[in-house]
């Protein structure tokens, strides 16, 4: 057998794959030569600053107009809406304002805003006060008798038309009018005060909570006077029995002042029987009606001298308008504007309801109102 031939009887041997060639790598720059600076592109830097700057500018745009809209809101909350009831010359107005339900700071401030809005108009000559309220707290409705005191005052004549209830804080608003007018079937009078506050001692050991009450202690014998963790000591009830007592004479004064010789108060005697058995005794109680706080129907609210007369709204409107000398006049029904600032703040009020419930609760409360304790 030559050289370099092979032998056919010999076995073949396997010849192995080619391997897979390696993978190009991507040549990445060559680092600087050390000792180089290189500064960095400014384009990505500007391009940040700007947008910050257009964050910021668009922020502040947002607030801006958030503050002009609630500005602008707020001053539509302010206004009065006006519906005319009976048109006549546009300088002999006869503004109709309602005031309904417990009487509150709400209450007073929406009074406010009519008192200011004709305040500012000459054409209002007269005011028929629209009242349809048990009452409600002392202060709201102090002011508001202030400022139908100020509108008689500027010269213009008020007339109150009684709605179906008017009573306590709701006759508190409405005995210094020039005239007052009742429906025949008005309950009015409850000339009285009574303060509130429930107490739920042993209630919250039930419920395996506890209270804990720390006071300064030289305020210590009366920071906790009306607590409705227990019922008053008789120190408390002595000087809370005051106030109460200077606060019906204030109620009395106005009414008395307001309906100066028109009132004709009457003393009347009733008999109470005490205990039951052989032990029962009756005891008779001496009062001056109408500062008993007893209600009154309109007809007895007549002869007592608490309303002029017994009619409904335009009756008012007519004896309004005669008082005030008006030949052609324009009736016009003022009520506050139901604005989204208002609303928002419903909402706002209804989502904390529970906490400023629980407040109440615990804070006594005064109140010129007609309600069962």
């Amino acid at each position: 057998m030559q050289d370099g031939q092979q032998d056919p009887t010999a076995p073949q041997q396997q010849q192995r794959p080619a391997a897979p060639p390696a993978p190009v790598k991507a040549s990445s720059p060559p680092p600087p030569p050390s000792g180089w600076y290189m500064p960095p592109s400014s384009q990505p830097k500007s391009r940040k600053i700007l947008t910050k700057v257009l964050t910021v500018l668009l922020i502040l745009s947002v607030v801006v107009n958030m503050y002009l809209l609630a500005a602008v809101v707020a001053q539509l909350d302010r206004e009065m809406s006006q519906t005319t009831i009976t048109e006549g010359q546009a300088d002999q107005t006869i503004a109709l304002y309602t005031v309904s339900g417990m009487i509150n700071d709400e209450s007073a401030q929406r009074f406010r805003q009519f008192y200011e809005t004709i305040e500012r108009n000459s054409d209002v000559r007269a005011v028929v006060l629209r009242v349809n309220s048990p009452g409600g707290s002392v202060s709201p409705s102090d002011q508001i008798h202030e400022m139908v005191a100020k509108i008689r005052q500027s010269g213009r004549k008020v007339v109150v038309s009684m709605g179906g209830l008017a009573a306590s804080g709701g006759y508190y608003i409405s005995a210094g009018a020039d005239s007052i007018f009742a429906e025949p079937t008005t309950v009015t009078g409850s000339i009285g005060v009574m303060a509130t506050w429930p107490v739920v001692k042993g209630t919250l050991e039930k419920l395996g909570a506890e209270m804990v009450v720390m006071k300064s202690t030289r305020a210590s014998g009366w920071k906790d006077e009306g607590s409705f963790l227990e019922k008053p000591n008789a120190r408390h009830r002595k000087h809370l029995q005051y106030v109460l007592d200077e606060i019906q004479d204030q109620f009395e004064q106005v009414v008395t002042e307001g309906r100066d010789e028109r009132l004709a108060p009457r003393q009347s005697n009733y008999n109470f029987q005490v205990g039951t058995g052989p032990k029962a005794k009756t005891i008779q109680i001496s009062e001056t009606e109408p500062f008993n706080g007893k209600i009154y129907l309109a007809d007895e609210a007549l002869r007592l001298g608490l309303v002029d007369a017994i009619g409904y709204r335009d009756a008012a409107i007519d004896a309004a308008a005669k008082l005030a000398g008006l030949i052609d006049p324009n009736v016009v029904e003022y009520q506050p504007r139901s604005g989204l600032l208002a609303n928002l703040m419903r909402t706002q009020s209804a989502s904390v309801l529970s906490l400023s419930s629980l407040d109440e609760l615990q804070t006594p409360r005064i109140l010129l109102a007609w309600k069962a304790q």
